[in-house]
């Protein structure tokens, strides 16, 4: 009787902790958002989008043959989607964003690309701002030629190409900047499982010792 009710404990803890797993990773995973807009090339050969992003905003100025439609998306994510990639020593990344734009190739002729930026955002990085794009053929981030307007919070790169970039802004980590730990809510778990196993091991000592079973056979 004894074995299996310890056997059940164990099963049951089990399961618990298992639960309180997946619960971390889910809460750790990195959040994305994505909003797409559509675009039509005006008779003066540009097109504008604005899109809202973690940062505050993406500004896009398309150009291309008038009359040309299509559309724009752009993808948000809270942690680097490419965490295996080289980063430039020294530099903490953030407020990465993936730029699709969807139209004819021959009818796209490049587009200008403004970044809006917030102090709350780039809290944990000191400046000067840079701006990295991720290459996939070498599997990092690597510093662009964009133009950062510090008065106005704007870092504005120019793009020839569809090839749907992954941008991120990045600078120096502050002293200030703390790593992400376990969610709060997950420490509250592991506390309310702890509290739950003690429960049980109590109820099972207490039964043991009230059961009618546990006789002294002389």
């Amino acid at each position: 009787m004894k074995n299996y009710l310890v056997a059940r404990v164990v099963s049951i803890l089990t399961v618990v902790l298992l639960s309180l797993s997946l619960f971390v990773v889910a809460a750790s995973a990195q959040y994305s958002s994505q909003a797409t807009a559509n675009v039509t090339i005006g008779s003066n050969g540009a097109g504008h989008v604005d899109q809202s992003s973690s940062g505050g905003m993406v500004s896009i100025d398309i150009a291309g043959t008038p009359g040309t439609k299509g559309s724009v998306s752009l993808a948000t994510y809270s942690g680097n989607p490419q965490p295996t990639a080289s980063v430039p020593d020294n530099t903490k990344l953030i407020d990465f964003t993936v730029i699709t734009i969807n139209m004819p190739e021959g009818d796209f002729f490049g587009a200008n690309i403004v970044f809006h930026y917030n102090d709350s955002n780039v809290a944990g990085i000191s400046s000067p701002y840079l701006l990295y794009k991720y290459i996939p053929a070498s599997n990092s981030y690597i510093l662009q030629n964009a133009f950062v307007d510090t008065n106005a919070k704007t870092i504005t790169l120019s793009i020839s190409s569809l090839t749907d970039p992954l941008f991120a802004i990045g600078g120096a980590s502050s002293a200030t900047t703390t790593s992400p730990g376990v969610p709060a809510l997950a420490w509250v778990l592991i506390a309310v499982i702890i509290a739950f196993a003690v429960f049980l091991v109590v109820l099972i000592v207490n039964r043991r010792r009230k059961s009618p079973f546990e006789v002294l056979v002389p």
